[in-house]
């Protein structure tokens, strides 16, 4: 009102002057007002975002603590195995777990900060340069504090990688061990069952198995002390063997070295000899056993024959061929070890001239015979067993029709 009546004053009342002078001045004031709340919108942005750039600062500050507390923490945690106790790990995932959480938190703030950016370019677009100035210098404090932030936010990033990172490392190592105990566990319970399984069969043997099975372990135990003593000879020969020169300085040495050789020979064949022995020996016992062996099966099959008669004696007899070929072919397991020892035997007598008259020769000889007649007792039991299925039968069916006419008549 002021600058209208200083306008009709000038200009005189009812003038057009005057009326153009209160127009422009009615602009004016209308562009003031929407100046002066457009600055009043901005001044209040820029007081809420300059606190909340304070709050943001307060609450980065307090975060990378903490992750800079959970990477020491997770750097310096030990490596998990099976006897990684359950609360440390759960300890870990706890962590974990409140990083995520505050990265999430964090990341909420940037729509926030970037929407402030844009409405302090927009407000500096619109203001007067002094203005403008103004707000600038107080955009870029806020803008510097953001830059903070916002490097805070990557170091926040980096810091969470890193974590999840170990985390990953310490979960795989986890499921490793995980699976290692399992495999352990697994095995551990198979051979128990084993043993258990072992352990009842063997209390369910006979007196008679059970003391072929310690003599067969005291054999083992035997075997493994002789072989210990022969390796720990074969040492000692090569050590004394590495220590002899062909190049002795003096003559009395190489006459020490000399006699230490003729030692080292003699020892040699000494053993060769006992060698020789325990393996002649070897062979006598399983000449022997396959003697034994051969000619009980003989035995069996030549008291086996049938005899014909009634359909019970038929029947009867029958039985008595199964049970033994079952006897046969339980015992026939035994038979690729005696044709390789029947194959031994024939290379050996092959290497020397009068070998077949020693007394190896000779019970070789009676064993590949008594073999031979033994594989044909064996097809000659299937070949009967083969003939008495189809007499049994047919003599079944005869009897049964006799019962059927000798009841019919009556």
């Amino acid at each position: 009102m002021e600058v209208k009546k200083v306008c009709r004053e000038l200009g005189g009342e009812g003038g057009e002057s005057v009326s153009s002078l209160t127009e422009q001045c009615d602009q004016a004031k209308d562009l003031v007002d929407e100046v002066t709340k457009l600055c009043m919108n901005r001044t209040e942005v820029l007081e809420r975002a300059l606190a909340l750039s304070q709050h943001l600062t307060i609450e980065f500050d307090r975060l990378t603590t903490w992750l800079d507390q959970i990477d020491d923490e997770l750097r310096t945690a030990p490596e998990l195995t099976t006897a990684t106790p359950l609360p440390q790990l759960r300890k870990q995932r706890e962590h974990n777990a409140v990083c995520l959480d505050l990265a999430a938190a964090i990341l909420a703030y940037v729509p926030i900060v970037e929407q402030f950016r844009s409405d302090v370019s927009a407000l500096q677009d619109i203001c007067v340069h002094e203005d403008g100035v103004k707000l600038g210098e107080l955009a870029d404090e806020i803008i510097a504090k953001w830059t903070v932030i916002n490097a805070q936010v990557e170091a926040v990033h980096d810091g969470w990688a890193t974590i999840t990172k170990l985390f990953a490392d310490k979960n795989r190592d986890l499921i490793a061990a995980m699976e290692d105990a399992m495999a352990f566990h697994t095995d551990m319970a198979s051979l128990l069952a084993w043993l258990d399984d072992a352990e009842t069969r063997l209390a369910k043997l006979p007196a008679t198995e059970s003391l072929k099975v310690e003599r067969m372990l005291l054999q083992m135990g035997r075997l493994s002390e002789a072989a210990d003593q022969l390796i720990a000879w074969m040492r000692k020969t090569r050590g004394t063997l590495d220590e002899l020169s062909v190049a002795a300085p003096t003559l009395r040495q190489l006459e020490i070295q000399r006699c230490q050789l003729t030692v080292v020979s003699n020892d040699v064949h000494a053993h060769e000899s006992r060698c020789a022995k325990a393996e002649a020996e070897k062979v006598g016992r399983e000449a022997e056993q396959w003697m034994v062996w051969l000619e009980d099966v003989e035995s069996q099959l030549a008291t086996t024959k049938p005899t014909g008669g009634l359909p019970e004696t038929a029947e009867i007899q029958l039985d008595d061929f199964r049970v033994l070929r079952s006897e046969v072919d339980t015992i026939a397991q035994n038979k690729p070890a005696l044709e390789a020892y029947i194959d031994d035997a024939n290379n050996n007598l092959c290497d020397g001239e009068n070998n077949g008259q020693t007394w190896i020769g000779r019970n070789h000889a009676l064993i590949r015979n008594k073999w031979a007649k033994v594989k044909v007792g064996l097809s000659s039991i299937h070949e009967r067993c083969a003939r008495c299925r189809p007499m049994l039968s047919h003599k079944l069916h005869l009897e049964d029709g006799m019962e059927e006419m000798c009841a019919g008549g009556l």
